[in-house]
């Protein structure tokens, strides 16, 4: 019988002998995870608890061209009022579109899309193409709350909670899949986060408002909720069911905050290019806040290093010594905990 690696951790002001608070399992402390870089925003989960970023679960979607990840057991059409919304992370964009939701590919082609440029679009083959679209788009490597929202004939655009455009259509949008992601007859090697996806039967935002900050929840006028939490590929509104491909898997990065972290240090090298040098980061100094373990340089700063510590892990950004695309990386992550590891900075005398 497997069994797992404890830590002896004691209770503050208690010694682990004596009776403290119960062991923490290593995995849960220390990790050495290796990842390929993608030149742009990374997020690897190792499941530390360094911080209290990116928490709340959503779907990886890490191969944008092998059709459609997920599909319903049936056709949702969007007839009247309707809202569309869901969070998504893209780490790339393609031309044309990272197809958000669509028809199925045997019929015709609806899509609520994300174009190359990161304007929220709408397109039907049967309705000429697009039909109406955002005057304004959103940041590759960062969570978006996106929503699209119809009341009578006019389409109201948000992303976070601000207004992006309107535009007006009667076009009945007829949905059966999730998340390509990227354009399904082409070769697109996009990949990314969707998030707490969910599409109602009525309009519930017209003007600007605060973004959610915690999981969506069904109510009456709920037609599918999915992508959240432990259990991303169950509809929590029970109206349908969802097959989920192998080029999607369920995530612990998500759009939230939570109060989760512990602080720690993560230590990055990459495997590939002898020139990148060893580069350590702690919660202490905080993000973008380097040194080298191998150098005798001061502390550097990077603002596209090491870019968040997070509830499960951290995220790199575009620096290529922490993120060179196509690089082989390793990477030791110590969560602090009493008795295990810490970080202390001080002034010399």
């Amino acid at each position: 019988m497997a069994t797992k690696k404890k830590l002896l951790q004691a209770a503050a002001g208690t010694a682990a002998a004596s009776g403290g608070a119960g062991g923490l399992n290593v995995e849960q402390v220390f990790s050495t995870y290796l990842y390929e870089g993608n030149g742009s925003a990374l997020a690897i989960e190792n499941g530390i608890a360094l911080g209290d970023q990116y928490d709340g679960g959503s779907a990886k979607f890490t191969d944008g061209n092998d059709g459609w990840p997920i599909e319903l057991d049936t056709t949702l059409n969007l007839t009247g009022d309707f809202t569309f919304e869901v969070f998504i992370n893209l780490n790339s964009t393609f031309s044309p579109s990272n197809v958000m939701a669509g028809s199925d590919l045997s019929v015709t082609n609806d899509q609520i899309a994300i174009n190359s440029s990161g304007i929220i679009s709408t397109y039907s083959d049967d309705n000429g193409g697009t039909i109406v679209t955002s005057t304004s788009g959103i940041t590759l490597g960062t969570w978006h709350h996106i929503a699209i929202s119809r009341s009578g004939s006019t389409m109201y655009f948000f992303i976070d909670g601000v207004a992006a455009g309107t535009g007006t259509t009667s076009y009945t949008f007829s949905l059966k899949a999730i998340g390509a992601l990227g354009n399904y007859t082409g070769n697109a090697s996009v990949k990314g986060y969707m998030s707490n996806l969910r599409i109602s039967n009525n309009a519930r935002y017209t003007s600007a408002f605060t973004a959610p900050t915690s999981d969506l929840s069904a109510d009456a006028n709920t037609l599918l909720l999915a992508l959240q939490g432990t259990d991303p590929f169950t509809d929590q509104s029970g109206n349908y069911t969802l097959t989920v491909s192998n080029t999607v898997k369920a995530s612990t990065f998500g759009p939230y905050y939570a109060d989760a972290g512990d602080g720690g240090l993560v230590w990055l090298k990459d495997r590939t290019s002898a020139s990148h040098a060893n580069l350590l980061y702690d919660t202490n100094r905080g993000v973008n806040k380097a040194v080298l373990s191998d150098g005798t340089s001061a502390e550097l700063t990077r603002t596209s290093g090491l870019t968040s510590f997070n509830a499960n892990g951290f995220t790199v950004g575009s620096q290529p010594a922490e993120n060179n695309s196509g690089s082989d990386f390793t990477s030791w992550t110590f969560r602090k905990a009493p008795k295990f590891f810490d970080v202390v900075t001080y002034t010399g005398t």
